[in-house]
């Protein structure tokens, strides 16, 4: 019965939140939840065991959120096209958008220099911003075209 009515605490205190929630944060919370709330049962007894069963849940479910909050698989579909247009058709200084309307995640990707590397490849500086549901993140970097016409990142740094 224990178990049953924190199911319930839970699913009504998670269902008051009115905060845009993508659906990879949803995802991570409710199997972060799920696992939490299982490693939890495994300790103590009687009102122990409740409460270590609702801390797992709680923290599983806050460690889901987080990881499941980061790109999705169209997240990064949409950053790395915008990346390659950028490195391959972009002017110096110029700016590419992109957008999910799947996550509500969008970037900028901003070609900052082109030059040839030692070794003769073409290279391009850039600049990009993640704009996350409640943060954004911000990249620099170098990336150079490969001989099979490939583009790799050789340099990157986290803002």
């Amino acid at each position: 019965m224990e178990k049953i009515a924190i199911v319930i605490i839970i699913f009504f205190l998670t269902a008051c939140s009115t905060e845009k929630v993508n659906q990879g944060a949803m995802l991570g919370a409710g199997l972060g939840a799920l696992a939490g709330g299982f490693v939890g049962y495994q300790f103590g007894g009687g009102l122990g065991q409740a409460l270590y069963t609702t801390a797992g849940v709680v923290a599983g479910g806050s460690v889901g959120h987080v990881l499941g909050e980061r790109f999705l698989s169209s997240d990064i579909f949409e950053f790395k096209l915008t990346a390659f247009k950028t490195y391959v058709g972009a002017r110096d200084g110029e700016i590419h958008g992109w957008s999910n309307s799947k996550t509500g995640h969008s970037g900028i990707f901003r070609a900052a220099c082109t030059f040839h590397a030692r070794n003769d490849h073409y290279c391009r500086d850039y600049s990009s911003t993640v704009a996350f549901m409640v943060r954004m993140q911000t990249t620099s970097g170098t990336a150079c075209q490969l001989a099979d016409g490939t583009w790799k990142v050789v340099a990157q740094e986290f803002g």
